[in-house]
């Protein structure tokens, strides 16, 4: 499932955030720039041009590189029997190992008949920019039969951490750079809950995703 990738944006992001950091550190050193308000405000930018940098940076740093045809994830899925010695008698259920790509695996208890994943991409449109990017957001456990009129879901976070400054929110936000820059929201769609099931879950080349179930 783990595949050789660059994550551009995440390198060139902290290596701007680094770079930044030390002007802004000499610029404060500097004898009497402080006194002047022009160097003020110029270190205030780069200081905070630096920040933002390293925040993007931590932000693409949860992004994996998009490999055409590459397993993202597994969903393993097996029954779980009700232990009749308990006070609280639980009726038989599911339990789905999650595993994803990055190494991040999750344990959840399914009570519904159905579940969905979804991710988001990042994806530059320019000629020859290396930039296909994508995450797994969350994983969505249906709390009851699809056919409850109050379905509802169990929400399990599948990709990592949140950050600081959420790039994909701030992309998908600004007009102007729709010819340059695609972010997309996709998801599997309602997957049955089967004993013995062993999901894979593909990704290709535009962030579409493709389940096969080999159990």
């Amino acid at each position: 499932m783990n595949a050789i990738s660059i994550n551009f944006p995440q390198w060139l992001l902290s290596g701007l955030g680094v770079v930044l950091a030390l002007v802004s550190f000499r610029m404060l050193c500097r004898q009497g720039c402080l006194r002047a308000l022009a160097w003020a405000v110029g270190w205030i930018g780069v200081a905070t041009a630096g920040a933002l940098s390293l925040l993007a940076a931590a932000d693409f740093g949860r992004y994996r590189s998009l490999a055409p045809g590459a397993v993202i994830a597994t969903v393993d899925i097996e029954r779980q029997a009700a232990n009749p010695g308990m006070v609280d008698h639980v009726p038989d259920g599911y339990r789905a190992h999650i595993a994803m790509s990055g190494g991040l695996e999750r344990d959840v208890t399914l009570s519904g008949n159905h579940w969905i994943l979804d991710i988001q991409t990042i994806r530059c449109l320019a000629p020859l920019c290396p930039v296909n990017l994508y995450r797994s957001r969350h994983f969505y456990a249906a709390r009851a039969q699809s056919g409850d009129a109050l379905q509802g879901y169990d929400t399990v976070a599948v990709g990592g951490s949140d950050s600081l400054l959420d790039v994909w929110y701030w992309l998908a936000r600004v007009p102007r750079l729709r010819g340059l820059v695609r972010v997309t929201e996709t998801a599997t769609g309602s997957l049955p809950v089967r004993d013995g099931a062993k999901y894979e879950i593909r990704i290709d080349a535009e962030g579409r995703l493709r389940t096969t179930d080999n159990g």
